[in-house]
C-alpha cells in the first residue's frame, strides 16, 4: 500500500513531539512493507533528517507554491497525488 503523510512544519527549527515521532512510525510501516512518501513544504531539519533517510521514506517538497494559503495548495496537493 502506498501510503503519504503531509507534514508542513518538519523543515522548521523548532520541532516538536510529532516530528520526532515521525521516523518510528515510517519505520513502523515500511517493515510492514508498505510504501511511504513525506511531503513537506521543505527540507526536514537536520535533527530528524537522518532518521528519516534511513526509514527509507520517499521525500517530497515543493509540491506547492511557497507560503500560499491551505486553500490554494490543497487542490494543487490532490491533483498530484491522483497523478
Amino acid at each position: 500500500m502506498r501510503i503519504i503523510i503531509v507534514d508542513t512544519t518538519i523543515h522548521k527549527s523548532i520541532i516538536g513531539g510529532a516530528q520526532t515521532f515521525l521516523p518510528s512510525l515510517i519505520n513502523g510501516l515500511t517493515d510492514k512493507g508498505h510504501e511511504v512518501h513525506l511531503v513537506a513544504e521543505g527540507v526536514p531539519d537536520e535533527r530528524v533528517r537522518k532518521q528519516l533517510s534511513d526509514s527509507g521514506v520517499i521525500l517530497h517538497t515543493r509540491i506547492w507554491k511557497r507560503n500560499s494559503l491551505v486553500f490554494d495548495s490543497t487542490p494543487v496537493l490532490a491533483a498530484w497525488v491522483n497523478s
